[in-house]
């Protein structure tokens, strides 16, 4: 509470014409400050040091309150302290100032040691910084943002009620001038957004430039669609092939000219935009303008433009997909040739690993291929020594020719150590640069072969041994018939002979004995 001094001495300053007179002329400096200056800070400062100085209080202070109904103030500026800026407070802390942000209305705490309002906070507050306290919200349009805070010692008493108004005006001209400075940041950020952006637009542009040969001059389809595959727009090589004029198909859907046995693959590429799915070398089959299909290979990725555009490139595969083609159908007829082949096929790198074993080398080794391809050495597919031995036959000109050998008798090695007879034939085989890649050979085995050649050679034998008793045989009747007749002459003459002689002459038994 005021004494009655401070009461009349109150009267006394309300009446005086030259406190009007310097009310007024602190009006029209403040008011000038807060169109004059570009710096808000400054004039906030100017604003709460003149305030202090016209109704001669110790502290003005301006305190706000973003947000409504916040438990966080901000100390903008105190007319005693210049490095003052921007200081948090806890409101709750400061009840007299949300009493101000609450009403709206100014309070007036004529004795803050007594005063019931700051019980809660007494304690907190070092007596000599209480005294005297005046709030005056500021108020714009129904909504309280802040107050403006003066403080004084006890025995200055209470605002007068010109000096109370006088704050009014303040905090009334404040309020506008806050108001219009977020009005002007927002148009300042919103102009230097505008500039930024204009800016971006044009240094993306200036970028975009660059590319646009390439993108014109480009060899692939290129195309930007948006996130329901309808066409935005295409470069040349897109119409061209496709088969389209610009202008038929502008606009369109990708699904469109999407062959009808693809289409529903080519929904499913398109519904994965939204998801953020973007397939690299898809193969779609399209329809062109003139009705032939064509195979495209279709890689898709995101703009980044935010309008959720996406880049489509593509190429026309029809060629090598066929040419792919017949390249698997080459490679399962030759790998189902080698499987078939009773001949053992055996191939190696250059370091001498197996890379290829047939069903016929598995017979001819006793080695599953598992066992082998990847494990075993080609060395230890022959006998020791022998390995060398074919490498040295293969690079001589002696056998077919440097890089190959024709059909040469060996022996191979299986599992169980037992020696193959074998006719190999083998080569090396040259990258497109004519370097060593690989090393083949084509095993035969020679063991039925020689079997059937002993048999052979036995029969043979048995034939010619028949065949020289025949002739001997023969040779014996030859003899027989030639020496017949001579005989049964003698034999007749020595019969005569034994008759006509006497059985005492030596002649009779020289007959005797032929005759027997």
């Amino acid at each position: 509470m005021t004494n009655a001094a401070g009461e009349g001495e109150g009267n006394a300053r309300d009446s005086s014409p030259d406190s009007n007179g310097s009310d007024a002329a602190a009006l029209i400096e403040i008011t000038n400050a807060l169109t004059s200056s570009l710096d808000f800070r400054e004039i906030l400062q100017t604003v709460v040091k003149r305030t202090a100085e016209v109704v001669r209080v110790d502290r003005v202070s301006l305190v706000m309150s973003p947000e409504k109904e916040g438990t966080v103030g901000y100390v903008v500026v105190a007319s005693d302290d210049a490095s003052i800026a921007n200081l948090p407070i806890e409101l709750d802390k400061y009840p007299e100032i949300q009493q101000a942000l609450r009403t709206r209305e100014p309070v007036t705490i004529h004795d803050a040691n007594t005063h019931p309002l700051l019980e809660g906070v007494r304690g907190d507050v070092p007596s000599d910084h209480l005294g005297t306290m005046t709030l005056v919200p500021i108020v714009w349009e129904e909504l309280a943002s802040g107050v403006l805070f003066l403080r004084s010692q006890a025995k200055r008493g209470s605002l007068s009620e010109r000096e109370l108004g006088f704050c009014r005006i303040i905090a009334n001209t404040t309020a506008i001038a806050l108001r219009n400075a977020r009005v002007m940041q927002s148009l300042r950020d919103h102009t230097q957004q505008a500039t930024f952006a204009r800016f971006e637009a044009e240094r993306r542009l200036q970028s975009f430039k660059r590319y646009a040969d390439l993108f014109a001059s480009s060899p692939e389809g290129i195309a930007v669609v948006d996130r329901a595959g309808r066409l935005v727009f295409a470069n040349p090589r897109s119409y061209d092939m496709l088969g389209y004029n610009e202008g038929d198909f502008a606009g369109a859907l990708l699904a469109e000219v999407i062959h009808p046995d693809d289409r529903e693959e080519a929904k499913d590429v398109v519904a994965g935009f939204s998801r953020g799915e973007f397939p690299k070398e898809r193969d779609l089959r399209v329809v062109r303008g003139d009705g032939r299909v064509v195979t495209c290979s279709i890689s898709c990725s995101a703009l980044l433009d935010g309008d959720g555009a996406v880049l489509l490139s593509f190429r026309d595969v029809t060629q090598h997909r066929r040419t792919e083609r017949e390249l698997v159908r080459t490679k399962i007829f030759l790998e189902r040739l080698i499987a078939a082949s009773v001949d053992g096929i055996v191939a190696a790198d250059l370091k001498g690993n197996v890379i290829l074993y047939n069903h016929g080398a598995e017979r001819i080794h006793s080695r599953r291929a598992d066992d082998v391809i990847g494990k075993v050495n080609v060395r230890d597919l022959y006998p020791p020594g022998t390995a060398a031995e074919v490498m040295a036959l293969i690079r001589s000109s002696a056998h077919g020719g440097p890089g190959r050998l024709e059909s040469t008798r060996l022996e191979a090695l299986a599992s169980d150590g037992q020696r193959v007879p074998i006719s190999l034939s083998a080569a090396v085989i040259y990258d497109e640069r004519g370097n060593e890649t690989a090393t083949f050979g084509i095993f035969t085995d020679l063991r039925e072969r020689i079997h059937v050649e002993e048999r052979l050679a036995q029969a043979q034998e048995k034939l010619a041994m028949s065949e020289k008793q025949a002739l001997l045989a023969e040779l014996a009747g030859t003899a027989a018939h030639e020496l017949n007749q001579p005989l049964t002459t003698v034999m007749a003459y020595a019969e005569l002979l034994q008759r006509k002689l006497n059985a005492e002459q030596p002649e009779h038994k020289a007959a005797a004995r032929i005759v027997a």
